[in-house]
C-alpha cells in the first residue's frame, strides 16, 4: 500500500510538472509571438517614419525651388514692368503762336506742367514765352546699373530727372526759363516724403558722379548727364515729355494733356 501510494504521489507530481511545464511553454509562444508582432509594428513604424521624413524633405526642396523660380518671375516680370513705366511725366501746351510785326522770326508762348501718377497736375502751370518754334528741354538724368532697376531697388529702380529749363533755339540755355531748382529735389519725387539724406546727396553731387567713374560705381550710378531734347511746336498743340525707368527723356505729340485755364482778364 505504501509503495502503491508512492507510486501515486510520483504520477500526480509528474502530471503537476508537465501541466506547468506546458503552460510556461504555451506562455512563452504567446509571449514570443506578441513580441515578434511588436517588432514588426515598430519596423513598420520606423519605416513609415523614414518614408514621412523624405516626403517633407521633397517637399521642402520643391517649395525653394517654386520660391526661387517664383522670386525670378518676380524680378523679371518687375524688370519689364519698370522698363515701361512712364515716371516722370509732364506736359508743353503751345498757348499761342505769332509773328510780331517787323520780325524775321515767331514767338511761341508755352505752357509747362508736371502731373502725378494719377494724371493731376504737381502745381500750377508755367508759362513762359520763348523766340522761335523750337523749345529745348533741358534735364539733369541720372541712371542707375541695370541690375538696381531689375531688382526693383528702393531708391535705384528708376532713373531720376531733374527738369532745369525751356529755352527756345534763338535764346542761349543759360537765358532759358528755370523749372527745378538745382540741388533740390523735385516736386514729382516727393511723395509726401521728406527729402532723403541719399536723394540729397544725388542732386547735390550731380557733376561729381558725372565725372568720377569711382563715386558713380559707388552709388550704382550707371550714367548722370545733361540732356536737351526738343521739338518744332505748332499752335494749339500739346507735347508730353516722359522719362523711361532705365532710360532717358522722350518728347511727343500728346492728345491728353492737362487743360490749360486761360489767364485772368485785366
Amino acid at each position: 500500500m505504501a509503495t502503491l501510494a508512492n507510486f501515486l504521489k510520483a504520477v500526480a507530481s509528474l502530471a503537476v510538472m508537465g501541466v506547468v511545464g506546458l503552460g510556461g511553454w504555451a506562455g512563452y509562444r504567446v509571449y514570443s509571438a506578441r513580441d515578434a508582432a511588436s517588432q514588426e509594428l515598430r519596423e513598420q513604424l520606423q519605416k513609415k517614419d523614414q518614408e514621412l521624413a523624405a516626403a517633407a524633405a521633397n517637399v521642402q526642396r520643391l517649395n525653394e525651388t517654386v520660391s526661387v523660380q517664383k522670386r525670378e518671375i518676380e524680378r523679371l516680370d518687375t524688370a519689364l514692368r519698370l522698363l515701361k513705366v512712364e515716371n516722370r511725366v509732364a506736359y508743353i501746351s503751345v498757348l499761342d503762336q505769332w509773328k510780331p510785326e517787323g520780325a524775321q522770326r515767331v514767338e511761341t508762348r508755352l505752357a509747362f506742367i508736371e502731373v502725378d501718377k494719377q494724371g493731376k497736375p504737381l502745381g500750377q502751370p508755367k508759362e513762359v514765352t520763348i523766340e522761335g518754334d523750337l523749345v529745348y528741354v533741358d534735364a539733369w538724368v541720372v541712371k542707375f546699373d541695370d541690375k538696381y532697376v531689375e531688382e526693383g531697388d528702393v531708391f535705384r529702380a528708376t532713373s531720376l530727372c531733374l527738369f532745369r529749363r525751356l529755352f527756345g533755339e534763338y535764346q542761349r540755355p543759360s537765358e532759358g526759363f528755370q523749372i527745378d531748382s538745382p540741388g533740390s529735389r523735385p516736386a514729382a519725387y516727393a511723395d509726401g516724403q521728406t527729402l532723403s539724406e541719399w536723394e540729397e546727396q544725388i542732386w547735390r553731387d550731380f557733376w561729381i558722379y558725372a565725372n568720377s567713374k569711382a563715386a558713380a560705381d559707388e552709388a550704382g550710378v550707371r550714367a548722370a548727364h545733361g540732356e536737351a531734347p526738343s521739338i518744332k511746336t505748332e499752335k494749339g498743340k500739346s507735347y508730353k515729355i516722359t522719362l523711361r525707368s532705365s532710360g532717358g527723356l522722350t518728347i511727343a505729340p500728346a492728345d491728353d494733356a492737362p487743360r490749360i485755364p486761360p489767364p485772368p482778364s485785366s
